[in-house]
């Protein structure tokens, strides 16, 4: 129980020298920890031997002897990464952006050898490392401010009551992974308010053609009123307003209908 406790600190203690920057004290604790492990392992694995061999000889009669076994060495540590199979492991990492994590593998494993060839190595993957996640972190700070750009943007058509122009803006950042469920909210309002507003343009013109005497100037403007709710449901066919607008489509139709 003292143990786990011990452990348990321990790990509380890397993580919070991790996130105060302080990676090699991190890497220090890290390996501390591992290494009480590895020892409480192989103690385990000498007391298992132990109980094994009492009671094999338990199941032999007085006179029985068995070959004395030699017992495990308690200072084997567990089998350490090679260099190709730490390479691999740190680039996976780098793939998922886990930095820190693969940076902190190569640290525990840099520490375990003598300079020579692998130590250069892992260096130079260290480097590596650092350089990915610089660029990542570049590319992140450049991603979202212009997504803050394009959100500030949209909001400010809204306000203007530009709301096609603010859907289309939005619409530029419909694909990144980055979209927040206040963009998502943002072009939801957006979308609505450009229906209602073309909605109500389409019923201006539509009363329009009904106090128009001239039967081709009639259907012209049933024409252009057709026209504009058809293109707001090709447009927006999830929208929570398409039956509204098919409804409205329907009683201008049947005035087209009534001119043939």
């Amino acid at each position: 129980m003292i143990n786990f406790l011990i452990s348990s600190n321990s790990v509380q203690e890397s993580q919070w020298q991790l996130k105060l920057g302080r990676k090699e004290k991190a890497v220090h604790t890290y390996e501390k920890l591992t290494d009480n492990q590895d020892e409480r392992m192989a103690l385990i694995q000498n007391l298992n031997w132990q109980i094994n061999r009492a009671m094999k000889y338990d199941k032999t009669d007085i006179s029985g002897s068995l070959p004395p076994e030699p017992a495990p060495d308690v200072s084997v540590r567990q089998a350490d990464y090679t260099i190709d199979q730490l390479l691999k492991e740190v680039r996976s990492l780098a793939r998922k952006h886990a930095y820190s994590e693969a940076r902190i593998l190569l640290l525990r494993e840099r520490i375990k050898i003598e300079e020579g060839p692998e130590s250069e190595i892992i260096d130079r993957e260290l480097a590596r490392i650092e350089q990915r996640e610089e660029e990542f972190e570049e590319q992140k700070r450049i991603r979202d401010a212009y997504l803050k750009q394009t959100f500030d943007a949209a909001k400010r058509l809204i306000e203007e009551e530009k709301f096609e122009e603010a859907v289309n803006k939005l619409d530029e950042i419909k694909d990144a992974q980055d979209v927040t469920a206040e963009s998502a909210a943002l072009k939801e309002r957006a979308v609505e308010s450009h229906i209602n507003q073309e909605r109500n343009r389409a019923a201006e013109i539509f009363l329009a053609a009904k106090k128009t005497k001239d039967p081709s100037k009639k259907r012209e403007l049933l024409k252009s009123s057709y026209e504009i709710l058809n293109t707001l449901i090709d447009k927006y066919p999830l929208s929570p307003l398409n039956q509204k607008l098919k409804s409205h489509l329907i009683i201008v139709k049947k005035e087209i209908e009534r001119l043939q």
